[in-house]
């Protein structure tokens, strides 16, 4: 986070119409995984001891998957096919399911889990303060009015390509469905020590509580309407 602010205050960026990312899954060969795409039945969500997963280290996702046992490897996206196939890394968090597709990672695994969803990465675009200080009034508008419109799309293309490629991973995969009481231990052991590490981290930077409750709130209400549909 550090970093992050030392380099938005070097070369004088904003972040502007951050990317939705759909959630993880894993992809790859061992028989143990979370939200995943791999090559033998892996085991429960509260054990993948020794899995070795590449997984996406993003908002925490590396350390729940630690704690599940996995030894985590750091691979770049265009290397994880490779790696998969080689046997090198077992498992492989992307998010679901284009990243999976567009990497071609359905074509070395042989499982996927479809529902773990333990978490998604940040995905940011940004713009020089400076510049956009001396737009016109109208232009930046226009910034800002994009923003809805945008995500819309984005949503719609995210939904698009699940109807292609989830046919194509049920027809040739075996897809792994976890239980709600599966998820909710998964939650408890390990998503709750990573969240309440995160909130002990940065409780003295600001109110990091509320900002995790708030967040947990309006998941539970995306997650109401979505059952709804």
């Amino acid at each position: 986070m550090e970093n992050q602010r030392a380099l938005a205050w070097r070369y004088r960026i904003k972040r502007r119409l951050p990317a939705l990312r759909t959630f993880g899954n894993v992809a790859g060969t061992g028989d143990r995984a979370s939200n995943s795409l791999g090559t033998e039945p892996h085991g429960q969500p509260v054990n993948a001891g020794g899995q070795r997963g590449a997984v996406l280290l993003g908002g925490g996702i590396g350390d729940a998957m630690g704690r599940l046992g996995a030894v985590l490897s750091t691979v770049p996206a265009t290397e994880v096919y490779t790696a998969i196939e080689r046997g090198t890394v077992d498992a492989v968090s992307f998010p679901y399911t284009y990243a999976h597709v567009a990497y071609q990672i359905h074509t070395v695994a042989n499982w996927y889990t479809s529902n773990m969803s333990p978490g998604t990465t940040e995905c940011a675009s940004v713009i020089n303060k400076d510049a956009l200080a001396k737009l016109p009034p109208q232009y930046k508008q226009l910034l800002d009015g994009a923003k809805e419109p945008a995500y819309a799309a984005l949503i719609k293309a995210y939904v698009d390509i699940d109807k292609v490629n989830e046919p194509m991973f049920k027809a040739k995969l075996t897809e792994i469905v976890y239980t709600d009481a599966e998820l909710k231990k998964f939650q408890e052991t390990v998503g709750r020590p990573v969240w309440d590490k995160w909130v002990a981290d940065n409780k003295g930077k600001f109110d990091a509580q509320n900002v995790l409750d708030t967040l947990l709130r309006e998941i539970e209400k995306a997650r109401a309407k979505h059952l709804k549909k």
